[in-house]
Protein backbone atom coordinates (compact mmCIF):
# COMPACT_ATOMS: atom_id res chain seq x y z
CA UNK A 1 0.00 0.00 0.00
CA UNK A 2 1.41 2.91 -1.09
CA UNK A 3 1.66 6.71 0.43
CA UNK A 4 -1.61 7.89 -0.93
CA UNK A 5 -3.55 5.29 0.46
CA UNK A 6 -1.94 5.26 4.02
CA UNK A 7 -1.87 8.65 4.86
CA UNK A 8 -5.44 9.32 2.77
CA UNK A 9 -4.73 12.36 1.09
CA UNK A 10 -6.36 13.67 -1.66
CA UNK A 11 -4.76 14.08 -5.29
CA UNK A 12 -4.46 18.01 -6.46
CA UNK A 13 -4.84 16.88 -9.81
CA UNK A 14 -5.37 13.43 -11.89
CA UNK A 15 -1.77 13.24 -13.08
CA UNK A 16 -1.10 12.65 -9.11
CA UNK A 17 -2.16 8.97 -9.89
CA UNK A 18 1.00 8.39 -11.95
CA UNK A 19 2.87 11.07 -10.74
CA UNK A 20 2.68 11.04 -6.79
CA UNK A 21 5.14 13.47 -5.07
CA UNK A 22 7.40 13.49 -8.56
CA UNK A 23 7.79 9.76 -8.37
CA UNK A 24 7.82 7.83 -11.20
CA UNK A 25 4.54 5.92 -12.62
CA UNK A 26 4.37 2.50 -11.39
CA UNK A 27 3.21 -0.10 -14.28
CA UNK A 28 0.80 -1.47 -11.92
CA UNK A 29 -2.21 1.30 -10.67
CA UNK A 30 -4.92 -0.41 -8.99
CA UNK A 31 -8.17 2.46 -8.48
CA UNK A 32 -10.65 0.96 -5.54
CA UNK A 33 -14.11 2.11 -4.64
CA UNK A 34 -17.52 0.74 -3.54
CA UNK A 35 -20.89 1.04 -5.99
CA UNK A 36 -21.36 4.79 -7.12
CA UNK A 37 -18.52 6.17 -5.86
CA UNK A 38 -17.03 7.45 -9.34
CA UNK A 39 -14.49 4.96 -10.56
CA UNK A 40 -16.12 4.22 -14.00
CA UNK A 41 -16.27 8.59 -14.12
CA UNK A 42 -12.99 8.62 -13.40
CA UNK A 43 -12.05 5.89 -15.72
CA UNK A 44 -13.84 7.97 -18.49
CA UNK A 45 -12.58 11.55 -17.37
CA UNK A 46 -8.96 10.60 -18.09
CA UNK A 47 -9.76 9.14 -21.61
CA UNK A 48 -11.58 12.28 -22.55
CA UNK A 49 -9.16 14.62 -21.55
CA UNK A 50 -6.07 12.70 -22.95
CA UNK A 51 -8.14 12.56 -26.35
CA UNK A 52 -9.74 15.73 -26.19
CA UNK A 53 -7.15 18.34 -24.66
CA UNK A 54 -3.89 16.28 -24.69
CA UNK A 55 -3.48 15.40 -21.42
CA UNK A 56 -0.88 13.32 -19.95
CA UNK A 57 0.47 13.31 -23.67
CA UNK A 58 4.15 13.47 -22.30
CA UNK A 59 3.57 9.95 -21.07
CA UNK A 60 1.29 7.92 -23.21
CA UNK A 61 0.94 7.82 -26.83
CA UNK A 62 -1.77 5.13 -26.90
CA UNK A 63 -4.81 4.95 -24.50
CA UNK A 64 -7.03 1.58 -24.77
CA UNK A 65 -9.99 2.08 -22.13
CA UNK A 66 -11.35 -1.70 -21.72
CA UNK A 67 -14.56 -2.36 -20.07
CA UNK A 68 -14.46 -5.81 -19.04
CA UNK A 69 -18.15 -6.29 -18.17
CA UNK A 70 -18.19 -6.39 -22.64
CA UNK A 71 -15.55 -9.33 -22.25
CA UNK A 72 -17.53 -12.65 -22.78
CA UNK A 73 -16.79 -16.02 -24.05
CA UNK A 74 -13.97 -14.26 -26.34
CA UNK A 75 -10.16 -13.54 -24.78
CA UNK A 76 -9.51 -10.26 -23.84
CA UNK A 77 -6.19 -10.09 -26.53
CA UNK A 78 -9.26 -10.80 -29.07
CA UNK A 79 -12.07 -8.16 -27.76
CA UNK A 80 -8.70 -5.28 -27.82
CA UNK A 81 -7.86 -6.40 -31.25
CA UNK A 82 -11.70 -5.78 -32.59
CA UNK A 83 -11.39 -2.01 -31.09
CA UNK A 84 -8.03 -0.97 -32.16
CA UNK A 85 -7.48 -3.40 -35.09
CA UNK A 86 -4.65 -6.09 -36.07
CA UNK A 87 -2.38 -3.05 -37.27
CA UNK A 88 -1.89 -1.37 -33.97
CA UNK A 89 -2.24 -4.35 -31.88
CA UNK A 90 1.25 -5.39 -33.39
CA UNK A 91 2.55 -2.37 -33.33
CA UNK A 92 1.97 -2.13 -29.54
CA UNK A 93 3.10 -5.68 -28.85
CA UNK A 94 6.06 -5.34 -30.65
CA UNK A 95 7.22 -1.90 -28.68
CA UNK A 96 6.05 -3.97 -25.06
CA UNK A 97 3.40 -1.54 -24.29
CA UNK A 98 5.93 1.23 -24.32
CA UNK A 99 3.81 4.92 -23.46
CA UNK A 100 0.85 2.98 -23.42
CA UNK A 101 -1.77 3.54 -20.82
CA UNK A 102 -4.18 0.42 -20.94
CA UNK A 103 -7.24 0.50 -18.31
CA UNK A 104 -9.19 -2.34 -17.29
CA UNK A 105 -12.62 -0.96 -16.01
CA UNK A 106 -14.64 -2.80 -13.46
CA UNK A 107 -12.52 -5.81 -12.14
CA UNK A 108 -15.21 -6.82 -10.17
CA UNK A 109 -17.63 -7.16 -13.07
CA UNK A 110 -15.45 -9.77 -14.54
CA UNK A 111 -16.00 -13.86 -13.42
CA UNK A 112 -13.20 -15.12 -11.24
CA UNK A 113 -12.86 -17.81 -13.52
CA UNK A 114 -11.96 -15.80 -16.55
CA UNK A 115 -9.42 -13.11 -14.35
CA UNK A 116 -7.44 -15.51 -13.38
CA UNK A 117 -7.38 -17.90 -17.05
CA UNK A 118 -7.33 -15.31 -19.71
CA UNK A 119 -3.80 -15.66 -21.11
CA UNK A 120 -3.72 -12.04 -22.23
CA UNK A 121 -4.38 -11.02 -18.49
CA UNK A 122 -1.93 -13.49 -17.06
CA UNK A 123 0.55 -11.76 -19.35
CA UNK A 124 0.06 -8.27 -18.45
CA UNK A 125 -0.05 -8.72 -15.03
CA UNK A 126 2.60 -10.94 -14.43
CA UNK A 127 5.13 -8.65 -16.68
CA UNK A 128 5.52 -10.74 -19.44
CA UNK A 129 7.87 -9.42 -21.46
CA UNK A 130 5.63 -8.61 -24.72
CA UNK A 131 3.93 -5.81 -22.30
CA UNK A 132 6.48 -4.73 -20.22
CA UNK A 133 6.89 -1.60 -21.02
CA UNK A 134 2.76 -0.89 -20.78
CA UNK A 135 0.98 0.73 -17.85
CA UNK A 136 -2.29 -0.99 -16.62
CA UNK A 137 -4.81 0.51 -14.47
CA UNK A 138 -7.59 -1.59 -12.71
CA UNK A 139 -10.77 -0.20 -11.45
CA UNK A 140 -12.37 -2.56 -9.16
CA UNK A 141 -14.50 -2.91 -6.19
CA UNK A 142 -12.34 -3.70 -3.03
CA UNK A 143 -13.05 -7.48 -2.34
CA UNK A 144 -12.26 -8.03 -5.93
CA UNK A 145 -9.02 -7.41 -6.03
CA UNK A 146 -7.32 -8.32 -2.78
CA UNK A 147 -4.91 -11.08 -4.76
CA UNK A 148 -3.64 -7.97 -7.42
CA UNK A 149 -0.31 -7.11 -6.48
CA UNK A 150 -0.19 -3.15 -7.34
CA UNK A 151 2.63 -0.17 -7.09
CA UNK A 152 0.00 2.03 -6.11
CA UNK A 153 -3.40 1.47 -4.70
CA UNK A 154 -5.73 4.64 -5.03
CA UNK A 155 -9.45 4.82 -3.19
CA UNK A 156 -11.91 6.81 -4.66
CA UNK A 157 -13.65 8.12 -1.53
CA UNK A 158 -16.50 9.98 -3.06
CA UNK A 159 -17.71 13.64 -2.92
CA UNK A 160 -17.24 15.55 0.68
CA UNK A 161 -19.48 18.83 2.03
CA UNK A 162 -18.14 20.95 -0.83
CA UNK A 163 -18.35 18.79 -3.42
CA UNK A 164 -21.86 17.83 -2.40
CA UNK A 165 -22.59 21.65 -2.91
CA UNK A 166 -21.09 22.49 -5.87
CA UNK A 167 -23.02 19.43 -7.50
CA UNK A 168 -26.62 21.15 -6.45
CA UNK A 169 -25.33 24.52 -7.55
CA UNK A 170 -24.78 22.81 -10.87
CA UNK A 171 -28.19 20.85 -10.85
CA UNK A 172 -30.39 24.29 -9.69
CA UNK A 173 -28.64 27.14 -11.72
CA UNK A 174 -30.06 30.18 -11.04
CA UNK A 175 -32.20 29.08 -8.23
CA UNK A 176 -30.64 29.97 -5.24
CA UNK A 177 -34.02 28.86 -2.97
CA UNK A 178 -34.10 25.11 -4.13
CA UNK A 179 -30.00 24.62 -3.28
CA UNK A 180 -30.77 26.14 -0.07
CA UNK A 181 -33.40 24.06 0.73
CA UNK A 182 -32.05 20.87 -0.30
CA UNK A 183 -29.26 21.71 1.64
CA UNK A 184 -31.04 22.34 4.37
CA UNK A 185 -33.42 18.89 4.21
CA UNK A 186 -29.99 17.30 4.27
CA UNK A 187 -28.70 18.65 7.30
CA UNK A 188 -32.03 17.42 8.79
CA UNK A 189 -31.83 14.11 7.42
CA UNK A 190 -28.17 12.87 8.42
CA UNK A 191 -29.39 9.13 7.20
CA UNK A 192 -29.83 11.17 3.71
CA UNK A 193 -26.51 13.35 4.14
CA UNK A 194 -24.38 10.24 4.45
CA UNK A 195 -25.50 8.57 1.49
CA UNK A 196 -24.88 11.67 -0.20
CA UNK A 197 -20.89 11.21 -0.62
CA UNK A 198 -21.76 8.52 -3.16
CA UNK A 199 -21.92 10.49 -6.39
CA UNK A 200 -24.66 8.05 -7.57
CA UNK A 201 -26.52 8.39 -4.84
CA UNK A 202 -26.85 12.06 -4.71
CA UNK A 203 -27.71 11.97 -8.26
CA UNK A 204 -30.84 10.02 -7.73
CA UNK A 205 -31.69 12.06 -4.49
CA UNK A 206 -31.22 15.07 -6.03
CA UNK A 207 -33.98 14.02 -8.69
CA UNK A 208 -36.25 12.65 -6.26
CA UNK A 209 -35.76 16.14 -4.57
CA UNK A 210 -36.87 18.14 -8.46
CA UNK A 211 -39.70 15.77 -8.77
CA UNK A 212 -41.34 15.71 -5.09
CA UNK A 213 -39.87 17.53 -2.44
CA UNK A 214 -41.18 16.14 0.43
CA UNK A 215 -40.17 12.62 -0.38
CA UNK A 216 -36.36 12.51 0.99
CA UNK A 217 -35.41 8.88 1.23
CA UNK A 218 -33.60 8.05 4.71
CA UNK A 219 -31.91 4.18 3.59
CA UNK A 220 -30.32 3.25 0.42
CA UNK A 221 -33.41 0.73 -0.24
CA UNK A 222 -35.72 3.85 0.10
CA UNK A 223 -33.03 5.86 -2.71
CA UNK A 224 -33.69 2.82 -4.99
CA UNK A 225 -36.94 2.33 -4.58
CA UNK A 226 -38.25 5.77 -5.37
CA UNK A 227 -35.27 6.23 -7.94
CA UNK A 228 -36.94 2.66 -9.60
CA UNK A 229 -40.58 4.59 -9.38
CA UNK A 230 -39.89 7.60 -11.06
CA UNK A 231 -37.73 5.75 -13.53
CA UNK A 232 -40.89 3.55 -14.46
CA UNK A 233 -43.24 6.54 -14.18
CA UNK A 234 -41.21 8.57 -16.97
CA UNK A 235 -41.00 5.51 -19.19
CA UNK A 236 -44.46 4.44 -19.60
CA UNK A 237 -45.72 7.69 -20.70
CA UNK A 238 -43.72 6.85 -23.96
CA UNK A 239 -45.93 5.84 -26.41
CA UNK A 240 -43.64 3.26 -27.60
CA UNK A 241 -43.19 1.17 -24.44
CA UNK A 242 -45.10 -2.28 -25.03
CA UNK A 243 -44.42 -5.05 -22.68
CA UNK A 244 -45.88 -9.23 -22.95
CA UNK A 245 -47.68 -10.28 -19.65
CA UNK A 246 -46.17 -10.49 -16.98
CA UNK A 247 -44.58 -14.07 -16.51
CA UNK A 248 -45.97 -16.21 -13.65
CA UNK A 249 -45.20 -20.54 -14.80
CA UNK A 250 -42.00 -20.52 -15.48
CA UNK A 251 -40.30 -20.13 -11.87
CA UNK A 252 -40.99 -19.87 -8.53
CA UNK A 253 -43.24 -16.82 -8.38
CA UNK A 254 -47.15 -17.66 -7.73
CA UNK A 255 -49.22 -15.10 -9.15
CA UNK A 256 -52.08 -16.41 -6.67
CA UNK A 257 -50.81 -16.02 -3.75
CA UNK A 258 -50.69 -11.56 -4.66
CA UNK A 259 -47.36 -11.35 -6.42
CA UNK A 260 -48.44 -7.99 -8.06
CA UNK A 261 -49.84 -6.79 -4.48
CA UNK A 262 -46.29 -7.66 -2.97
CA UNK A 263 -44.72 -5.35 -5.35
CA UNK A 264 -46.91 -2.94 -5.60
CA UNK A 265 -46.17 -2.69 -1.80
CA UNK A 266 -42.46 -2.45 -1.71
CA UNK A 267 -42.30 -0.02 -4.82
CA UNK A 268 -45.21 2.13 -3.94
CA UNK A 269 -46.60 4.56 -6.62
CA UNK A 270 -45.39 2.30 -9.35
CA UNK A 271 -47.80 2.45 -12.46
CA UNK A 272 -49.72 -0.47 -13.16
CA UNK A 273 -48.45 -0.75 -16.76
CA UNK A 274 -45.11 -0.91 -14.93
CA UNK A 275 -46.09 -3.89 -12.78
CA UNK A 276 -44.96 -6.67 -15.97
CA UNK A 277 -41.58 -4.72 -16.45
CA UNK A 278 -40.61 -5.01 -12.93
CA UNK A 279 -41.40 -8.46 -12.98
CA UNK A 280 -39.23 -9.51 -16.02
CA UNK A 281 -36.41 -7.78 -15.30
CA UNK A 282 -36.09 -8.93 -11.52
CA UNK A 283 -36.44 -12.10 -13.18
CA UNK A 284 -33.50 -11.79 -15.17
CA UNK A 285 -31.26 -9.68 -12.13
CA UNK A 286 -32.35 -12.94 -10.47
CA UNK A 287 -31.22 -15.01 -13.10
CA UNK A 288 -27.62 -13.71 -13.28
CA UNK A 289 -26.91 -13.91 -9.89
CA UNK A 290 -28.69 -17.54 -9.06
CA UNK A 291 -29.17 -20.65 -10.95
CA UNK A 292 -31.70 -22.52 -9.20
CA UNK A 293 -34.81 -22.08 -7.14
CA UNK A 294 -37.25 -23.83 -4.29
CA UNK A 295 -40.29 -24.87 -5.73
CA UNK A 296 -43.81 -25.01 -3.81
CA UNK A 297 -42.49 -28.05 -1.44
CA UNK A 298 -38.86 -26.45 -1.16
CA UNK A 299 -37.25 -28.40 -2.87
CA UNK A 300 -34.30 -27.00 -4.77
CA UNK A 301 -34.12 -27.47 -8.56
CA UNK A 302 -30.92 -26.39 -10.48
CA UNK A 303 -30.61 -25.16 -13.98
CA UNK A 304 -27.62 -25.49 -15.89
CA UNK A 305 -24.78 -25.29 -13.26
CA UNK A 306 -25.02 -25.27 -8.83
CA UNK A 307 -22.32 -22.80 -8.98
CA UNK A 308 -21.13 -20.15 -11.14
CA UNK A 309 -19.67 -16.87 -11.04
CA UNK A 310 -22.71 -13.83 -11.28
CA UNK A 311 -23.69 -12.95 -14.66
CA UNK A 312 -24.03 -9.40 -15.59
CA UNK A 313 -24.16 -9.50 -19.54
CA UNK A 314 -27.11 -11.13 -21.31
CA UNK A 315 -28.18 -11.97 -24.57
CA UNK A 316 -31.69 -11.17 -26.70
CA UNK A 317 -32.27 -15.07 -25.80
CA UNK A 318 -31.71 -14.31 -21.75
CA UNK A 319 -34.21 -11.51 -22.22
CA UNK A 320 -36.84 -13.31 -24.31
CA UNK A 321 -36.93 -16.60 -21.51
CA UNK A 322 -37.82 -13.31 -19.21
CA UNK A 323 -40.42 -12.45 -21.60
CA UNK A 324 -38.68 -9.27 -22.48
CA UNK A 325 -39.62 -8.34 -25.97
CA UNK A 326 -35.99 -7.12 -28.03
CA UNK A 327 -37.78 -4.49 -30.99
CA UNK A 328 -36.00 -2.42 -32.97
CA UNK A 329 -37.74 0.53 -30.05
CA UNK A 330 -36.14 -1.40 -27.33
CA UNK A 331 -34.41 1.17 -24.73
CA UNK A 332 -34.11 -0.71 -21.73
CA UNK A 333 -37.17 0.98 -19.81
CA UNK A 334 -33.98 3.33 -18.66
CA UNK A 335 -32.64 0.64 -16.61
CA UNK A 336 -31.14 -1.51 -18.95
CA UNK A 337 -28.53 -0.76 -21.83
CA UNK A 338 -27.59 -2.66 -24.74
CA UNK A 339 -24.20 -2.78 -26.39
CA UNK A 340 -23.45 -3.57 -30.29
CA UNK A 341 -21.16 -6.69 -30.25
CA UNK A 342 -18.74 -7.31 -33.06
CA UNK A 343 -18.25 -11.03 -33.81
CA UNK A 344 -17.90 -13.65 -35.94
CA UNK A 345 -19.41 -15.42 -37.70
CA UNK A 346 -22.80 -12.56 -36.94
CA UNK A 347 -23.05 -9.39 -34.92
CA UNK A 348 -25.20 -9.49 -32.00
CA UNK A 349 -26.45 -7.31 -29.14
CA UNK A 350 -25.29 -7.96 -25.52
CA UNK A 351 -27.36 -6.29 -22.81
CA UNK A 352 -26.72 -5.15 -19.03
CA UNK A 353 -28.12 -3.56 -16.21
CA UNK A 354 -27.35 0.63 -16.42
CA UNK A 355 -25.25 -0.04 -13.24
CA UNK A 356 -24.77 -3.38 -11.19
CA UNK A 357 -26.06 -2.07 -7.77
CA UNK A 358 -29.57 -1.76 -10.43
CA UNK A 359 -29.38 -5.28 -10.83
CA UNK A 360 -28.70 -6.24 -7.08
CA UNK A 361 -31.72 -3.99 -5.73
CA UNK A 362 -34.31 -5.71 -8.55
CA UNK A 363 -32.70 -9.20 -7.49
CA UNK A 364 -33.61 -8.26 -3.98
CA UNK A 365 -37.38 -7.78 -5.33
CA UNK A 366 -37.65 -10.36 -6.81
CA UNK A 367 -36.30 -12.30 -3.59
CA UNK A 368 -38.75 -10.48 -2.14
CA UNK A 369 -41.55 -11.75 -3.62
CA UNK A 370 -40.89 -15.77 -2.93
CA UNK A 371 -41.39 -17.18 0.15
CA UNK A 372 -40.54 -16.56 3.37
CA UNK A 373 -39.08 -20.44 3.92
CA UNK A 374 -37.39 -19.44 -0.05
CA UNK A 375 -35.85 -16.29 1.16
CA UNK A 376 -34.00 -18.02 4.21
CA UNK A 377 -32.55 -20.30 1.74
CA UNK A 378 -30.89 -18.22 -0.67
CA UNK A 379 -29.59 -15.76 2.44
CA UNK A 380 -28.03 -18.95 4.42
CA UNK A 381 -26.12 -19.86 1.30
CA UNK A 382 -25.38 -17.16 -0.93
CA UNK A 383 -24.91 -13.99 2.39
CA UNK A 384 -21.09 -13.83 2.27
CA UNK A 385 -21.35 -14.13 -1.92
CA UNK A 386 -24.14 -11.20 -2.50
CA UNK A 387 -23.76 -9.06 0.80
CA UNK A 388 -25.84 -6.29 -1.32
CA UNK A 389 -28.48 -8.32 -2.80
CA UNK A 390 -29.43 -9.54 0.75
CA UNK A 391 -28.80 -5.79 2.06
CA UNK A 392 -31.91 -4.37 -0.23
CA UNK A 393 -34.21 -7.65 0.47
CA UNK A 394 -33.87 -7.30 4.50
CA UNK A 395 -34.92 -3.17 3.71
CA UNK A 396 -37.94 -4.11 1.25
CA UNK A 397 -38.94 -7.52 3.28
CA UNK A 398 -38.65 -5.15 7.25
CA UNK A 399 -37.18 -8.73 8.30
CA UNK A 400 -40.40 -9.64 9.77
CA UNK A 401 -39.30 -13.21 9.55
CA UNK A 402 -37.83 -14.10 12.51
CA UNK A 403 -35.91 -16.89 11.03
CA UNK A 404 -34.15 -13.96 9.42
CA UNK A 405 -33.76 -11.90 11.95
CA UNK A 406 -32.15 -13.98 13.94
CA UNK A 407 -29.62 -15.28 11.19
CA UNK A 408 -28.60 -11.27 10.76
CA UNK A 409 -28.71 -11.04 14.35
CA UNK A 410 -26.32 -14.02 14.58
CA UNK A 411 -24.07 -12.40 12.46
CA UNK A 412 -23.60 -8.51 14.61
CA UNK A 413 -22.72 -11.01 17.29
CA UNK A 414 -19.37 -13.07 15.45
CA UNK A 415 -16.46 -12.59 17.63
CA UNK A 416 -13.59 -12.53 15.47
CA UNK A 417 -9.73 -12.22 17.17
CA UNK A 418 -10.03 -10.37 20.18
CA UNK A 419 -7.52 -7.57 18.87
CA UNK A 420 -7.20 -8.83 15.49
CA UNK A 421 -9.45 -8.53 12.10
CA UNK A 422 -13.35 -8.34 12.70
CA UNK A 423 -15.65 -10.96 10.11
CA UNK A 424 -16.80 -8.50 7.13
CA UNK A 425 -19.99 -10.56 7.71
CA UNK A 426 -20.71 -8.15 11.15
CA UNK A 427 -20.52 -4.56 8.68
CA UNK A 428 -23.01 -6.65 6.09
CA UNK A 429 -25.60 -7.43 9.29
CA UNK A 430 -25.38 -3.93 10.58
CA UNK A 431 -26.30 -2.35 6.97
CA UNK A 432 -29.30 -5.15 7.20
CA UNK A 433 -30.55 -3.89 10.29
CA UNK A 434 -30.20 -0.59 9.59
CA UNK A 435 -32.06 -1.33 6.25
CA UNK A 436 -34.30 -3.36 7.71
CA UNK A 437 -35.29 0.13 10.30
CA UNK A 438 -36.11 -2.95 12.52
CA UNK A 439 -39.41 -3.69 12.32
CA UNK A 440 -38.78 -7.27 12.93
CA UNK A 441 -38.77 -9.54 16.53
CA UNK A 442 -37.37 -7.77 20.05
CA UNK A 443 -33.50 -8.86 19.47
CA UNK A 444 -32.57 -11.18 22.57
CA UNK A 445 -31.37 -9.18 25.60
CA UNK A 446 -27.80 -11.04 26.34
CA UNK A 447 -25.11 -8.17 25.75
CA UNK A 448 -22.53 -9.01 22.98
CA UNK A 449 -19.11 -7.23 21.51
CA UNK A 450 -19.81 -5.53 17.95
CA UNK A 451 -15.91 -6.26 16.77
CA UNK A 452 -15.56 -4.28 13.29
CA UNK A 453 -11.61 -4.30 13.62
CA UNK A 454 -9.76 -3.37 10.57
CA UNK A 455 -12.65 -3.05 8.65
CA UNK A 456 -12.61 -0.03 6.14
CA UNK A 457 -16.16 2.29 6.89
CA UNK A 458 -17.75 4.55 5.58
CA UNK A 459 -20.12 7.35 7.14
CA UNK A 460 -22.83 5.81 6.31
CA UNK A 461 -21.58 2.33 7.90
CA UNK A 462 -21.12 4.70 10.75
CA UNK A 463 -24.69 5.61 10.72
CA UNK A 464 -25.56 1.83 10.48
CA UNK A 465 -23.50 1.00 13.71
CA UNK A 466 -24.82 3.50 15.62
CA UNK A 467 -28.70 2.11 14.39
CA UNK A 468 -27.46 -1.59 15.65
CA UNK A 469 -26.51 0.59 18.88
CA UNK A 470 -29.64 1.87 19.92
CA UNK A 471 -31.45 -1.55 19.30
CA UNK A 472 -29.44 -3.90 20.12
CA UNK A 473 -27.55 -4.74 23.56
CA UNK A 474 -23.89 -3.94 22.29
CA UNK A 475 -21.76 -3.88 25.45
CA UNK A 476 -18.16 -3.57 23.50
CA UNK A 477 -17.69 -1.74 20.50
CA UNK A 478 -15.02 -2.61 18.60
CA UNK A 479 -13.50 -0.19 15.72
CA UNK A 480 -10.05 -0.57 15.63
CA UNK A 481 -8.42 0.36 11.79
CA UNK A 482 -11.67 1.11 10.66
CA UNK A 483 -9.93 4.22 8.95
CA UNK A 484 -12.69 6.32 10.60
CA UNK A 485 -12.60 10.05 10.48
CA UNK A 486 -13.91 12.70 11.90
CA UNK A 487 -17.29 12.49 10.05
CA UNK A 488 -17.83 9.03 11.28
CA UNK A 489 -16.94 9.98 14.57
CA UNK A 490 -19.99 12.74 14.18
CA UNK A 491 -22.68 10.07 12.62
CA UNK A 492 -21.69 7.68 15.43
CA UNK A 493 -21.95 9.29 18.09
CA UNK A 494 -24.98 12.07 17.19
CA UNK A 495 -27.94 9.93 18.02
CA UNK A 496 -26.75 7.80 20.64
CA UNK A 497 -27.93 7.05 23.34
CA UNK A 498 -31.22 8.03 22.69
CA UNK A 499 -34.59 7.45 23.64
CA UNK A 500 -35.29 4.57 21.25
CA UNK A 501 -32.13 2.71 22.84
CA UNK A 502 -32.63 -1.00 24.56
CA UNK A 503 -30.49 -2.78 26.91
CA UNK A 504 -27.44 -2.33 28.34
CA UNK A 505 -25.21 1.10 27.43
CA UNK A 506 -21.26 0.44 26.07
CA UNK A 507 -18.95 -0.05 28.29
CA UNK A 508 -16.12 -0.36 26.22
CA UNK A 509 -15.36 1.72 23.11
CA UNK A 510 -11.83 1.14 20.97
CA UNK A 511 -11.02 3.55 18.43
CA UNK A 512 -7.09 2.84 18.52
CA UNK A 513 -5.46 3.81 15.00
CA UNK A 514 -7.76 5.71 13.12
CA UNK A 515 -8.13 9.46 11.75
CA UNK A 516 -9.72 10.89 14.33
CA UNK A 517 -8.54 14.77 15.10
CA UNK A 518 -9.39 16.95 18.08
CA UNK A 519 -12.01 18.06 16.03
CA UNK A 520 -13.92 14.78 15.93
CA UNK A 521 -12.93 14.20 19.68
CA UNK A 522 -15.22 16.69 20.63
CA UNK A 523 -18.27 14.39 19.18
CA UNK A 524 -16.79 11.55 20.76
CA UNK A 525 -16.45 12.68 23.92
CA UNK A 526 -20.34 13.72 24.77
CA UNK A 527 -20.87 9.93 24.98
CA UNK A 528 -17.81 10.20 27.77
CA UNK A 529 -19.86 13.70 29.06
CA UNK A 530 -23.74 12.02 29.32
CA UNK A 531 -25.10 11.83 32.56
CA UNK A 532 -26.17 8.08 31.36
CA UNK A 533 -22.83 6.94 30.33
CA UNK A 534 -22.05 3.33 31.67
CA UNK A 535 -18.48 3.78 29.59
CA UNK A 536 -15.44 1.68 31.44
CA UNK A 537 -12.78 2.04 28.68
CA UNK A 538 -12.38 4.33 25.69
CA UNK A 539 -9.70 3.58 23.75
CA UNK A 540 -8.36 6.58 21.33
CA UNK A 541 -5.05 5.80 20.95
CA UNK A 542 -2.89 6.02 17.58
CA UNK A 543 -5.53 8.78 16.52
CA UNK A 544 -3.88 12.38 15.24
CA UNK A 545 -5.20 14.20 18.39
CA UNK A 546 -3.33 17.59 19.58
CA UNK A 547 -2.93 19.28 22.64
CA UNK A 548 -6.39 20.66 22.14
CA UNK A 549 -7.92 17.23 21.69
CA UNK A 550 -6.60 16.31 24.73
CA UNK A 551 -8.40 19.65 26.79
CA UNK A 552 -11.40 18.25 25.45
CA UNK A 553 -11.01 14.41 27.10
CA UNK A 554 -9.70 16.40 30.43
CA UNK A 555 -12.97 18.21 30.24
CA UNK A 556 -15.20 15.21 29.52
CA UNK A 557 -13.15 13.26 32.79
CA UNK A 558 -14.57 16.11 34.86
CA UNK A 559 -18.39 14.82 34.02
CA UNK A 560 -17.97 11.43 34.22
CA UNK A 561 -17.21 8.57 37.16
CA UNK A 562 -17.62 5.68 35.08
CA UNK A 563 -14.42 5.16 33.24
CA UNK A 564 -11.51 3.55 34.19
CA UNK A 565 -9.62 2.93 31.51
CA UNK A 566 -8.42 5.61 28.75
CA UNK A 567 -6.04 4.92 25.72
CA UNK A 568 -3.95 7.89 24.57
CA UNK A 569 -0.70 8.24 22.56
CA UNK A 570 0.56 7.13 19.35
CA UNK A 571 1.57 3.77 20.85
CA UNK A 572 -1.47 2.30 22.63
CA UNK A 573 -0.62 4.04 25.90
CA UNK A 574 -3.40 3.40 28.55
CA UNK A 575 -3.47 4.94 32.17
CA UNK A 576 -5.94 4.06 34.20
CA UNK A 577 -8.23 5.73 35.92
Amino acid sequence: VDEILKKKEPLGDLRDIFHYLGKPCPRLILILGGPGIGKTTLANEICIKWARDGYLAEDFDALILLPLRCVQQRSVEEVIMGRIGRENYRKLEESAGNRCLMILEGWDEMSVERRQNDPFLLKLLNECPIWEDATVMITSRPHACEDVVAGRRIEVVGFGSEEIREFVEKSFPNDARSVDGFLQQLDEYPQLHSLCYVPMNLVMVVDIFDCNEKKLPSTLTDLYQLFMVMTLQREVNKENVKMKPPFYSSVAVRAADGVEETLCRMLAGIPKQAVGIVLCLSRLAYRGFFDWYCDREGKRRYGVNKWRDPKIIFTESDLNKCDIDVTATFDGFGLLKGTHVHQLPTDTNTYNFAHLTIQEFLCAVYISTLSQQEQLVLLREHYQQYPNVFMFVCGLTGMVSSEMFQFIYSKLSLPGDEDGDGDPDVITAARCMYESKHSGPAPPVQPFTLNMNYNSLSPYDALCVTHVLSCCPVSKLKMRGCRIGNKEAELLVKHYPNKNTTGPLLEELHLFDNDITSEGMEHVMKIVRTSSAALRVLNVSGNPISDDGMALISEALKHNTSLTLLGVGGENKKCHI
